[in-house]
């Protein structure tokens, strides 16, 4: 009898670990039988790794999403100023000069006003990029904003504060002296920007190329647009979270068998019929 049940101990655990019902009390099985296949492990370790992955990648995607946006280099003020006054961009040509950190230049913000009893047809208005002098007809053209246009009354209820965004980004040296023009392309007349005096020590306004007397400044500011994520990527994303979770959903942790002695030992029910 003691023969057949080290047997049939020997043939339960040269078997495949897999959940089997257990009964309490089979005679051959008295000692706990807690092993894992390697291709169990092998899950477990896929399981842990998708997770860590899952929760990188949101990680990822949360701080991408919350960096977009504006990254401010040079600015007059921060907000714009209450005090100050508006002043007419049309005819002669008002350049505000600013000194750069960053290398690059995307966009540039200036508070517009349409001044009422004008014709009231709003404005559209660009903005150009200049270096090497105040003066644009001795300086040298770097590149222009897309147009915006602001309908009539613009900026008399609230702030007219407007992004010109440039195509793509032009490429600056940090520590040179560049120049922003405002220019109404049509529209209005007058149209005014607004002056909060003098609020930037690393440049100020000029005035057909000279210096205005006493120094002062548009309200601006100027820097780098953060790009969002593409279409692609988000659908580049999108495709690996749902793989990662159809995956995941495949995978388990072996769970002991359902009965359990009182000692806590799981117990196995070897369904082979032993010869007597």
């Amino acid at each position: 009898m003691a023969k057949n049940q080290a047997m049939a101990l020997a043939l339960v655990r040269r078997q495949p670990v897999r959940r089997i019902q257990g009964h309490v009390g089979d005679p051959w099985v008295r000692h706990p039988i807690i092993a894992i296949s390697k291709r169990e492990a092998k899950r477990e370790i896929m399981k842990t790794t998708l997770e860590h992955l899952l929760v990188a990648m949101l990680i990822a995607v949360s701080l991408q999403t919350h960096a977009q946006g504006f990254v401010y280099d040079q600015q007059s003020t921060n907000p714009p100023s209450t005090l100050g006054d508006y002043l007419d961009i049309q005819p002669s040509p008002l350049t505000q000069s600013f000194t750069p950190v960053l290398s690059a230049i995307g966009f540039v913000q200036f508070e517009l006003w349409d001044v009422p009893n004008s014709v009231n047809n709003g404005a559209t208005v660009y903005v150009n990029l200049w270096s090497g002098s105040p003066n644009i007809h001795s300086a040298t053209l770097l590149g222009s904003t897309t147009p915006v246009y602001m309908p009539a009354g613009f900026g008399s209820i609230f702030a007219g504060v407007t992004n010109f965004y440039f195509a793509l980004a032009i490429a600056l040296t940090p520590g040179e002296t560049y120049y922003l023009q405002p220019v109404v392309q049509s529209g209005d007349n007058p149209f005014d920007i607004w002056d909060p005096g003098n609020t930037y020590p690393d440049g100020q306004l000029y005035d057909n190329g000279l210096p205005g007397q006493p120094s002062v400044d548009l309200w601006f500011r100027e820097g780098v647009v953060v790009p969002e994520p593409t279409t692609l990527t988000f659908a580049g994303l999108s495709c690996i979270l749902a793989y990662a979770f159809k995956r995941r959903s495949k995978l388990f942790i072996p769970q002991p068998p359902v009965n359990w002695d009182s000692e806590h030992q799981c117990s196995y029910h070897q369904q082979t019929q032993t010869k007597t």
